[in-house]
Parts: C-alpha cells; sequence; structure tokens
C-alpha cells in the first residue's frame, strides 16, 4: 500500500477534474501544487505528471519557458483529454563500483563481504519483488549514516534514473580501507616491570 500522503494528493486531482469550466493552467498549477506537497514530506523523486494519451508530458508547459509553442497547443486541447499521475518513485536494484565481487576469489572476500553489507542496510529501502518500497528522503539519510557508521571501508551511494517509470538506481561505490596494525616488543625495561614490555596499535 502506499503511503497516506499519496492517497490524499490523488483525491485531490481526481476531485479538481470534476470541476466545470476547469482549465489547463488551473490543471498544471494543481500538480505543481502535489508534486511539491509529496517532495515536504520526504518523498523528493516522485513525480505528478500530466498524461495525454498514455504519454506524459516532459513538464507541465506553464514551467518551460522556451515551449511557447507547445503550450499553446496543450492549453487549447480540451481538459478532458487529459490525466494526472501521480508516480510513486522507488529503488529498483543496487550497482557496485567496482562490480560484483567473486566470492569464489580470495583477492575479493572483502570486497564481496562488503557488498553483501551494503545490500543487507539497503533492503530496507528496495524490499522485495514485487512488493516495492516508496523512497523517502529521510529514511534514505537515516540508512546513510547506518552505513557511514561501518569504519573499514569508504562507501559513497549515489542515485541515476532507472530503466522504468519511477524507478531510481543506486550506484555504490565502495573502496575499502586497509587496517594498518603496528606492534612493538621491548626488552630494555627495568627488573621492577618484568623481561619484555609489549604494545599494539591498530588504525583503520
Amino acid at each position: 500500500p502506499l503511503p497516506a500522503q499519496f492517497e490524499t494528493q490523488r483525491h485531490a486531482l481526481a476531485e479538481l477534474k470534476t470541476h466545470a469550466g476547469l482549465t489547463f493552467g488551473e490543471l498544471c498549477k494543481q500538480a505543481v501544487l502535489s508534486e511539491a506537497a509529496l517532495r515536504n514530506d520526504g518523498f523528493i523523486l516522485s513525480k505528478v505528471l500530466i498524461v495525454r494519451n498514455g504519454k506524459p508530458l516532459i513538464r507541465p508547459p506553464e514551467r518551460d519557458t522556451t515551449s511557447t509553442a507547445q503550450a499553446q497547443n496543450s492549453a487549447s486541447t480540451p481538459v478532458e483529454h487529459y490525466d494526472l499521475w501521480v508516480v510513486a518513485s522507488y529503488l529498483d536494484k543496487i550497482s557496485f563500483v567496482p562490480p560484483n565481487a567473486n566470492p569464489l576469489s580470495s583477492n575479493e572476500d572483502k570486497q564481496y563481504a562488503l557488498q553483501a553489507y551494503v545490500r543487507k542496510m539497503l533492503q530496507p529501502l528496495v524490499g522485495y519483488d514485487p512488493a516495492k518500497v516508496v523512497f523517502n528522503q529521510r529514511d534514505w539519510e537515516r540508512q546513510q549514516l547506518l552505513l557511514r557508521s561501518f569504519g573499514n571501508a569508504n562507501i559513497q551511494l549515489n542515485l541515476i534514473k532507472g530503466d522504468y517509470l519511477g524507478s531510481t538506481t543506486v550506484i555504490a561505490t565502495i573502496d575499502p580501507t586497509p587496517i594498518r596494525a603496528n606492534l612493538l616488543l621491548d626488552n630494555n625495561v627495568p627488573v621492577q616491570l618484568g623481561t619484555w614490555r609489549v604494545g599494539a596499535s591498530l588504525q583503520s
């Protein structure tokens, strides 16, 4: 089920289309307002699209000052020929840089373990097929903070447009940070302190 905010905006858009004398400009305005309301609730990648003949407009023409002809053509089309789609964005997959490691390769054991760790940490945001999780900026930032608490690697996450309407792909760049250890053995110590002095330091 979608978050309640989406149902609220769908209801507002459906109710608007019942108004007599509705203009295309009013339709565009409500699309912008509904999208802004979703964005304010953290759904920054979700969109409200104006659709004609099953094809979304690139943007409401009032936002595109370079497309006067398109705006005039759209404004002259009866409003009932347009639909409004509320598109909930979701994370469709995680891609890694370097690419997926081979668990059978001893040289890639750490890389494979780190990739498995990232997948596990992001699973609450990706969900499971066919159930997807609607992307929310607050949840995303929370998981990023948890990932950064992993001290043995530098993990960078970026979002790019996915292959399908509403989908977003995560690009995870993992740079394993080598652990450096130093061990000190000293037998030149006073008799009261024993025979050996041992010191160790660990830095990641």
